[in-house]
């Protein structure tokens, strides 16, 4: 079974194929189990024949993507930094892999200097006394930040060291470049400031996480270190996805929804089946990959458009056009499209509010994310409630480069 939480290494293509027959391989089964349920009589033998070989098309379909996932996770390991391979008989750990991991960073918080991981730690130190973790590092909790924050999983995110990234800002093309006559110059989608922002320069998120100082112990390691990743990754796409949405791009990012992107108006409040099936052709085909584009979301519209079906037994009477996961790490789908859904939309309450949006991050959104994980340990702040405190920091700018990519649907 697949059970990572990383959507954008379940929607490959490659996994993607498997899992697409192993759905439709579910749903054959299903219709003909309904089929009898509607006629009010039992299943027959060639239709039980037919169920169970939907059910072995659908086993070995899902057995096919788990494997090709696994895959993909190692490749992603490896380019990522360390992979977390075992250790072969008698080989011995590196120095430099036992001292720099977040159970040291845990053990320095708890007893500080004293502690044995503090010398090993000491050379990652800067002039306040916090610790700048190197990627290496901080690898897991960096990893699910990601899997937190639906639009690093699918925009362009750039891992840097510089203070600053230029803006792959494009002229907008809603129609295909020209042909130049033989010995002519081809046009170039040259960088411009369209959207008024010119160079990403990451700017700092801070969140504080409190720990009980008795809980740091050897043997309760483990799960705090589990509590503490989960924490910092919670706690920092609570902070940044509204950003990535909503930011006026003034010491933060640029979100999506206020820069300007195309937009269609609604016909009612909410959108109906015909205005969510025609959503994707409002983006140039190039954009609409189905791996890269989506549905963006809040929850009071994901549970209007789950009641939407097509016109395939008639108006309001077919298919259902959401299609719930079925598989752990698979997105809800829509219209054949993966749905981002977020607790960081805007308020719908009058004319013109964003409903809804439709695009392709991964060629529309760019973020620049600062490499490394910053933590001071705050020694003094809850001393008398013996809880250690540590401040975490990481700096992040984003902003949208292709208007086309993306089109918002508005409230009336």
């Amino acid at each position: 079974m697949i059970t990572s939480a990383n959507t954008a290494l379940a929607n490959d293509p490659a996994v993607r194929v498997h899992m697409d027959k192993a759905v439709a391989a579910v749903r054959e089964a299903e219709e003909v189990r309904g089929r009898a349920k509607t006629e009010s009589r039992e299943v027959k033998a060639d239709e039980r024949e037919t169920i169970e070989k939907a059910l072995a098309v659908y086993k070995s379909e899902k057995a096919a993507a788990d494997q090709e996932l696994s895959l993909l996770e190692a490749k992603r390991d490896i380019s990522e930094g360390r992979p977390t391979f075992p250790l072969a008989d008698g080989e011995k750990q590196s120095k430099k892999d036992s001292g720099l991991n977040l159970k040291s960073v845990l053990k320095w918080a708890r007893y500080g200097d004293n502690a044995p991981e503090a010398k090993s730690l000491s050379s990652l130190r800067d002039h306040e006394g916090a610790l700048l973790l190197t990627p290496d590092t901080t690898q897991p909790i960096m990893r699910q930040i990601r899997d937190d924050i639906f639009i690093l999983r699918r925009a362009r995110v750039f891992t840097t060291n510089a203070q600053q990234v230029p803006i792959r800002t494009f002229n907008k093309r809603n129609t295909p470049a020209p042909v130049p006559a033989e010995g002519g110059t081809p046009s170039v989608a040259s960088y411009t400031g369209a959207f008024g922002k010119t160079m990403l320069t990451p700017h700092p998120y801070q969140i504080e996480i409190q720990i009980p100082r008795d809980l740091i112990e050897d043997d309760t390691m483990d799960d705090v270190e589990a509590m503490v990743r989960e924490e910092i990754s919670f706690d920092f796409a609570e902070q940044t996805e509204t950003d990535y949405l909503n930011g006026n791009g003034i010491q933060r990012p640029l979100g999506v929804l206020p820069s300007g992107i195309p937009f269609q108006p609604l016909g009612a409040a909410t959108p109906d089946a015909e205005e969510v099936r025609a959503a994707p052709t409002y983006i140039r085909k190039g954009y609409r990959k189905n791996a890269d584009a989506c549905y963006t979301m809040n929850r009071d519209i994901v549970r209007s458009v789950m009641l939407l079906r097509d016109e395939s037994g008639g108006a309001g009477t077919g298919s259902f056009m959401w299609q719930p996961s079925l598989v752990a790490g698979q997105p809800e789908m829509l219209n054949g499209y993966p749905v981002e859904e977020t607790e960081f939309w805007p308020t719908i309450s009058g004319a013109g509010d964003p409903v809804f949006l439709f695009g392709n991050y991964r060629m529309g959104y760019d973020v620049a994310l600062k490499s490394g994980l910053r933590v001071q340990r705050l020694v003094e702040d809850k001393a008398r409630e013996r809880m250690i405190v540590l401040l975490a920091e990481i700096s992040v700018d984003a902003a949208p480069v292709r208007r086309e990519a993306f089109v918002r649907f508005n409230r009336p």
